[in-house]
């Protein structure tokens, strides 16, 4: 028997010529928690590996639905720009919007005059934000377009729980 991760899952659809499995990924570690017994062996395995063994032998790998997730850059796939379920969430760049980005940084910050380390400049940006979802509709409507998304940043981290400003974001859109 497996068992699920305490963070929601991500489902993901196999379908060949034969068969179609589901496959289950803990939303933090990219694992395979559970599959179907035809994909048996893949339990343990990193996401991105089975998805590639798949897709080598023709078959299709089809995302079925998962919760808001946040993840760092670096452990985007390729392309990732381009796919409408990843949405950048950091700060303005060169090619990205910056819409959700956290103004209070680490540090001397700008924004407020105040000196941050991670868990304030998050917690004044958490604050900031539920503040602004709940007295501004236009906000509000920009943020619930996030539900089901993979929200894209520098700061979030697989292999450690650190505290990153879009966790905010998954916590408003999550709770209706």
């Amino acid at each position: 028997m497996n068992v699920l991760p305490p963070v929601p899952p991500t489902l993901y659809r196999v379908v060949s010529a034969s068969f179609t499995a589901g496959v289950v990924i803990d939303a933090r570690s990219a694992l395979v928690v559970t599959a179907a017994p035809i994909l048996g062996w893949a339990i343990g395995k990193h996401f991105g590996e089975v998805a590639r063994f798949c897709r080598a032998r023709g078959w299709s790998v089809e995302w079925v639905a998962s919760r808001t997730i946040v993840v760092n850059v670096r452990d985007c796939p390729p392309g990732w720009e381009d796919d409408p379920r990843y949405v950048y969430v950091g700060r303005r760049g060169v090619s990205n919007p910056g819409d959700y980005g956290n103004r209070h940084r680490i540090g001397l910050c700008f924004a407020c005059d105040r000196d941050h380390d991670r868990h304030g400049a998050v917690a004044v940006h958490a604050e900031e934000t539920r503040e602004r979802f709940s007295c501004d509709p236009v906000y509000r409507d920009l943020v619930e377009r996030l539900r089901g998304k993979y929200l894209v940043c520098y700061c979030k981290r697989l292999d450690v729980d650190v505290p990153c400003h879009a966790d905010v974001y998954v916590e408003l859109v999550e709770r209706r």
